[in-house]
């Protein structure tokens, strides 16, 4: 497994877990009466008493605050999917040992381990509270507190508003794809578009030829961003991608690194490109077969 994408699937775990956990501690806090000594156990290898400290007073807090960790937990549930089925080949950058290879290995060794033992401490914390929570109602009268129907109520209308925001989100999504680099095939290559806001005639357009390039990749937004991250602090990268930004319109770009969610991301790869883009085309897939078929 790369480096990178072990870092990603540990990083949406501890986005997972935690929201989990504050989720399990903001119900238990809500529905017990506030200043009550409670009996709890963990698992029974500790036995002891709680005061219930007290949750959000207002209700509309409690409320936003349930809907928040749903959608945190969501969010964490996503992309953990998406980062178990990312393809090792895709989120490769470096095929080579060099400077900037070793010191993005590094840094993302500390970033995976410091997720990993985050991420266990988070489990256990969520065991314990989840223990800590069942006991307390099995080894004491309980009268729930009202607050117990906001929560129910956030959860309630978590799933509608859910649908309302992706709603929203995909149509900005939609308006905003004419600002998107798109392409059009050519016999030997593929004639980009950058289409940026503000940019007239053929500005932002260039050709690129597939004999100019090693690898034409098609990557979910999960898959780019890891490989973006990937990179670490490659100031060559970083000074060539300004550079390129600066003379768009007078020169062809060296690199340009402008993943979006929106859209179908590509990496286009050779000696002398660097390009990872999201394209406002409906498919990719023409552009991905035209590169394999000259390359046969």
């Amino acid at each position: 497994m790369q480096l990178s994408k072990a870092r990603s699937i540990v990083i949406s775990f501890v986005i997972f877990v935690l929201s989990f956990l504050f989720l399990i501690m903001t119900l238990f806090s809500s529905i017990a009466p506030v200043g009550q000594n409670l009996r709890f156990s963990i698992f029974g290898f500790y036995n002891g008493f709680q005061v219930v400290q007290a949750g959000p007073a207002n209700a509309w807090v409690l409320g936003a605050v349930v809907i928040f960790l749903l959608a945190m937990i969501d969010m964490g549930a996503y992309l953990l999917k998406q980062s178990a089925i990312m393809k090792n080949e895709n989120v490769q950058v470096y095929k080579k040992i060099s400077f900037w290879s070793v010191l993005s290995a590094l840094l993302l060794l500390r970033d995976t381990a410091q997720g990993f033992i985050i991420s266990l401490a988070g489990t256990a914390l969520v065991l314990a509270e989840l223990s800590i929570g069942v006991s307390v109602f099995f080894l004491n009268k309980i009268t729930p507190n009202p607050m117990l129907l906001v929560i129910v109520l956030g959860f309630i209308v978590y799933a509608p508003l859910r649908i309302i925001v992706l709603k929203l989100v995909n149509g900005l999504s939609a308006a905003g794809s004419k600002y998107q680099p798109s392409y059009t095939l050519q016999p030997d290559g593929v004639a980009i578009s950058l289409n940026f806001m503000g940019m007239k005639g053929d500005q932002g357009k260039f050709v690129v030829k597939f004999s100019e390039l090693e690898e034409v990749r098609s990557l979910s937004f999960q898959e780019a961003e890891t490989y973006y991250q990937g990179l670490g602090p490659n100031v060559r990268e970083a000074f060539n991608q300004m550079k390129s930004m600066y003379k768009i319109g007078k020169e062809r770009p060296k690199v340009l690194l402008m993943h979006q969610s929106g859209g179908r991301n590509v990496l286009l790869k050779g000696p002398e490109i660097h390009y990872l883009l999201c394209f406002s085309n409906p498919a990719v897939d023409d552009l991905l077969s035209a590169f394999k078929a000259v390359k046969r």
